[in-house]
């Protein structure tokens, strides 16, 4: 329904005043063409390569590695695990942080059109970072799950490790736990039950949505104990890589980025020493 408002408040501007509407897109393009190049690095390059045709060049089943189940594993699903169940937890693992990315994106445009603050980049890169954490988890465990052979407990194949709805979920909530963090000590530097109150809230939520999504994957007979665990590591581990890299600490003594020179469409390779 937000999104649905923004779209019809944009509609309304460009109507209304179209000149306007026009050059406040073009700062918005900007701001989003700054923030996804300004956060380019030299490996994702190799990164992005794994992501978009890892799939095609997996081994064959014999030629992976084999892991079994361990017995804690075996116990937990005896008991937990039911084959045929299909909860809300088990939906398409990539459907909500794709909202949220969408949300925010729509969010952000609107931001630039309606402020015409140059300021908007900043948001636009904590989108891109979002999914850049995203794309990354994705990449790890799709490389696990073509690597590896680990049958599901309900035997429906051999992708079992590890869990993608768990490395997912848990790389979202880690990323956006993270920001409210950061937002809420913005907005309330002094200690306070408020400002506690809301940190706990929202790491509640959060972290309670992606601990939700891997008991459901157990429930659903998908995965093992460890598949969800080594999942929400994964996860967990990678967004705040990500978040401690490009955002509490951007110096990096060595760095490689693509960018764009906005006068004309060409490319420059900047080496920082």
């Amino acid at each position: 329904m937000g999104r649905i408002i923004v779209v019809l408040l944009l509609l309304f501007q460009a109507v209304i005043q179209p000149q306007d509407f026009i050059q406040k897109l073009k700062l918005s393009a900007g701001n989003i063409s700054q923030a996804v190049t300004e956060n380019l690095r030299w490996y994702d390059l190799p990164i992005g390569a794994v992501y978009l045709t890892g799939k095609y060049f997996a081994p064959d089943q014999d030629d992976r590695i084999k892991l079994r189940s361990a017995g804690i594993d075996d116990e937990i699903q005896r008991r937990l695990g039911i084959s045929g169940r299909y909860s809300f937890g088990s939906m398409d693992k990539n459907i909500i942080p794709q909202d949220i990315l969408l949300a925010r994106t729509l969010y952000n445009v609107a931001y630039d059109l309606f402020s015409g603050s140059a300021d908007g980049k900043e948001n636009h890169r904590h989108a891109f970072l979002f999914y850049k954490s995203l794309v990354y988890t994705y990449t790890l465990t799709e490389f696990a799950k073509n690597w590896t052979r680990r049958q599901r407990p309900d035997s429906s194949n051999m992708e079992s490790f590890f869990s993608g709805h768990s490395a997912t979920t848990f790389a979202a909530a880690s990323f956006l736990s993270r920001e409210l963090n950061d937002y809420i000590n913005q907005k309330m530097p002094e200690k306070s039950i408020p400002r506690f109150a809301l940190k706990f809230a929202s790491f509640s939520a959060l972290y309670g949505w992606a601990s939700y999504v891997a008991y459901s994957r157990m429930r659903d007979n998908k995965h093992y104990f460890s598949d969800v665990l080594i999942g929400a590591l994964t996860g967990t581990a990678v967004s705040n890589l990500v978040y401690n890299f490009y955002i509490t600490n951007r110096n990096s003594p060595v760095d490689i980025n693509l960018g764009i020179i906005r006068s004309a469409p060409s490319f420059s390779l900047t080496i920082v020493l």
